[in-house]
């Protein structure tokens, strides 16, 4: 009975945002041209808000003397953003920065905490007085190397990471806090040498494993992993990143311990392995990771956060002598839940545990999601009934647009659905809405298409939005979109147009040069534009029909008509 409950949790494993980006404000120098906070510098008309998408483009260059505090934000920087005596903080799960290899932030202290992420692109220019992460915040500094010149704090189950190995802080002052199992570069030492040697480095400590996937998908081939060589989980943290898929091909186990960290943003199969963390070692999914096989267990001051959106569907977990798990997504357990010997499972999530009865222990101090019941039909882990029933849902790509198909089983109260698209240089953004059927018990089966107008890993996930307005997300789709772009595919929308135009197909690392002319062919305007700013304001126009030439990097043009209006 209570499998047919929780069919949706089973097949979609969906979970709730609670923050949801309001509008993208791209910085224009419209107004005095360097200004945060002058209204006239952002394509939104006004200083962003707490939880705007915020973009500056490569070639502006940003000034602000206040505080920045988001919580709920994306902020994309490919030009420069100097805070000077200031600082940038950032909190919750929906918080992100990025800074781009044409990047270049400058502020008193970056801070970053409660499941708030950034990343910083090789070759980009990073200086601050102080960071600060905390709370299973985390950095990944790719292959920059950034400074800090007072100091550094690393705390509560945060970390500092390096997806290729090659980044490094270049720390100059002597006020240091490594206190997190998350650790700096895999390093948990607290002792400022062990981790960062004078006059910069990542040095000391664990060594970290990449997998780079050279070789395909196999865990056991040395060529798949950067440095060379198969990670030896006593001692390397590893790292599995987005758009790569491993096979746990290994003889035995796969066991970390003595403080390493596995870091899953990708894809792992463990077949019939275990998944063994112990000896204060921890293991941290990203949203977009999957995780399926036999079994996860935490020991011996292990800690684990498995965050919304994660897909995790494995036959046993096992929590005990200290272990700690943290769920914030919908994971499925087939055979085996077992939590003991002083162990915890915490968090907002919920657990589908499909095995017997036998199968269930709850017996640790902490509980599971505080029930310390030691019956399974005492404790709810979590799980709800939703007002819609969706058996399936995927995407595909066709003819250079992406599909989106899914099936309901039964629809209570269900206003309408939305689909959202997202990326890695961007957080998600409403794409389409399609009406829901209301009340319905029978199989309804519901297809969109579009052009996402960028390239590159894309995220898609539908939202279910009932009539009162409250809304579940499902799962998130990642599918690689790249296809052939030319000149003649780029599109100007939308036409006729009031206050601004905006171009789409635009290939994602490429700038292209517009020139706007009368009809009568008087120049008005030229500018550059790309797929992260993409937008041309034309307030100023009078009514009529313009002519927009656009051109890219290969000297390829075509002229676009459109219609300003009242």
């Amino acid at each position: 009975m209570k499998n047919l409950k929780y069919i949706l949790i089973l097949l979609i494993s969906s979970f709730v945002i609670n923050v949801s980006y309001a509008q993208t404000c791209t910085f224009n120098g419209n107004g005095d041209g360097v200004s945060w906070d002058d209204d006239d510098n952002w394509s939104c008309g006004s200083e962003p808000g707490k939880t705007d998408v915020i973009v500056i483009p490569s070639g502006f260059s940003v000034e602000h003397n206040k505080d920045l505090n988001y919580e709920g934000t994306s902020i994309t920087i490919n030009g420069s953003l100097d805070l000077g005596a200031k600082k940038l903080k950032l909190k919750g799960t929906s918080s992100a920065l990025t800074i781009s290899s044409t990047g270049s932030f400058t502020a008193k202290k970056l801070e970053l905490e409660l499941f708030s992420t950034a990343t910083i692109a090789s070759g980009a220019s990073v200086t601050l007085e102080e960071l600060k992460t905390k709370n299973f915040a985390s950095i990944n500094i790719d292959a920059a190397c950034i400074n800090v010149t007072s100091k550094i704090e690393n705390k509560d189950a945060a970390s500092i990471t390096s997806t290729s190995g090659d980044g490094c802080i270049d720390f100059t002052g002597n006020n240091y806090t490594n206190s997190s199992s998350g650790g700096i570069f895999g390093c948990t030492s607290n002792t400022q040498s062990d981790c960062l040697p004078t006059g910069g480095g990542s040095g000391g400590g664990s060594g970290i494993k990449v997998f780079n996937g050279t070789n395909g998908t196999s865990w056991s081939d040395d060529d798949n992993w950067t440095p060379t060589g198969i990670p030896d989980t006593k001692t390397d943290s590893v790292t599995i990143p987005l758009g790569f898929s491993v096979d746990y091909d290994a003889p035995g186990h796969l066991d970390f311990k003595n403080y390493t960290v596995f870091t899953l943003c990708g894809t792992i199969a463990l077949g019939n392995a275990h998944l063994h963390m112990k000896d204060n070692s921890s293991i941290e999914l990203c949203p977009t990771a999957v995780l399926t096989g036999h079994e996860i267990k935490l020991e011996d001051n292990a800690t684990g956060y498995i965050p919304d959106g994660a897909n995790v569907n494995v036959e046993e977990i096992e929590v005990k002598k200290d272990g700690y798990f943290t769920i914030e997504a919908c994971i499925t357990v087939t055979e085996e839940l077992k939590n003991k010997d002083d162990g915890t499972i915490a968090g907002g999530g919920c657990i589908d545990y499909q095995g017997p009865d036998n199968g269930y222990t709850n017996t640790g101090t902490g509980g599971i999601f505080t029930c310390v019941a030691e019956n399974y039909g005492d404790c709810d882990l979590g799980l709800v009934t939703l007002p819609v029933e969706m058996s399936t849902i995927d995407a595909e790509i066709i003819d250079e647009e992406i599909v989106v198909n899914w099936e309901t089983l039964s629809e209570i109260n269900n206003s309408h659905f939305e689909i959202w698209l997202g990326s890695d240089i961007g957080g998600f953004k409403l794409v389409e809405t399609i009406e829901g059927n209301g009340n319905s018990f029978m199989k309804n089966n519901y297809s969109v298409a579009f052009t996402p107008g960028i390239t590159g890993v894309l995220y898609v996930k539908i939202r279910q939005v009932d009539y009162d307005g409250t809304y579940e997300d499902s799962k998130v789709l990642s599918l690689i979109y790249t296809p052939e772009f030319s000149i003649e595919t780029v599109k100007l929308y939308p036409n006729p147009a009031r206050n601004v135009i905006a171009f789409k197909n635009l290939k994602a690392d490429e700038i292209y040069n517009l020139s706007v002319f009368s009809i009568e062919g008087e120049h008005l305007n030229s500018r550059s534009v790309s797929s992260l700013d993409n937008q041309l304001n034309i307030n100023d126009f009078k009514p009529g029909y313009y002519i927009v030439r656009i051109s890219d990097n290969a000297s390829n043009q075509r002229a676009i008509r459109f219609l300003k209006t009242l």
